[in-house]
């Protein structure tokens, strides 16, 4: 079960999928069969999953890619330190300042030990840029939302 389980969470990781719960042991056989039951199911559908583009599972790729290439030509990692500078107090692709980052983001602030949107993953990008959507459109973005056409 250990194997399956290691091999269930490295895969979730690499293809950006949500962490597995952590495995739920007893002594008792039935408990054990039914554990090695559910991480072999997991195992089988995060192999479908991962399969699957990133462009189809998450919710409006194509769009953020589009508002990132006209924000910042598509550098991820873009800041107002960064060559070329942000041209204000933008981090990211998606040019996230320290107010939007700490209303939709502050996850990915601890996961990243304080670090900002330019020392985020695109997809951590995107995912917080989703959440923001959920609340408000595209209005963060007025003009590169515009030029995309959304």
């Amino acid at each position: 079960m250990r194997r399956v389980r290691h091999r269930v969470v490295r895969r979730s990781l690499a293809a950006y999928l949500p962490r597995p719960r952590s495995a739920h042991l007893s002594w008792r056989m039935a408990q054990v069969h039914r554990e090695l039951v559910w991480w072999v199911r997991t195992d089988r559908n995060t192999r479908r999953l991962a399969r699957i583009p990133l462009s189809r599972r998450i919710p409006r790729w194509r769009e953020w890619h589009c508002i990132a290439h006209f924000e910042s030509t598509s550098n991820w990692a873009m800041s107002p330190t960064s060559d070329p500078p942000s041209g204000g107090e933008y981090w990211g692709g998606l040019q996230m300042d320290s107010q939007f980052m700490q209303s939709y983001g502050a996850d990915m602030i601890r996961r990243h030990h304080g670090g900002v949107a330019d020392t985020w993953t695109p997809v951590e990008q995107i995912t917080v840029a989703n959440r923001a959507w959920q609340e408000r459109g595209f209005a963060p973005w007025p003009t590169t939302s515009g030029e995309c056409g959304l």
